[in-house]
């Protein structure tokens, strides 16, 4: 009896051995297929982020260029509005003394008019 025991636990340790065994190509298997699931997502996932990086990339030097022309288009019309505004305020200036000039002018004559004026009422 101890001798069929004894074949019968052998025959159940090489059987536990077979399954282990299977077991222990079954989980390399796995770790196999994770492992290269693992790099099939990190290529895609690589490939996904230069793409999005190109794109972005093409759309910050495209806003660069656009706020460019935008700066200069703006720093164009400003000189223009400053040189606009210096002509306007030259001609003022221009204006102004004429009136000044006009002023003083009309004042002088109203004076001598006053002083004539008075002078042939005098003789009158």
């Amino acid at each position: 009896m101890q001798v069929f025991r004894l074949e019968a636990m052998t025959a159940e340790r090489q059987a536990l051995r077979a399954e282990v065994e299977q077991l222990r190509k079954s989980l390399e298997d796995i770790q196999g297929k994770h492992t290269e699931d693992d790099s099939t997502a990190k290529d895609q996932y690589s490939e996904t982020l230069l793409s999005v990086e190109e794109k972005y990339k093409e759309e910050i030097t495209a806003l660069k260029s656009q706020h460019a022309e935008e700066i200069s288009t703006v720093r164009a019309e400003l000189e223009e509005t400053e040189s606009s505004r210096e002509n306007w305020e030259s001609q003022y200036h221009t204006l102004l003394t004429r009136v000044n000039t006009i002023k003083t002018t009309l004042g002088e004559r109203l004076k001598a008019d006053k002083e004539e004026l008075a002078e042939a009422n005098e003789k009158n």
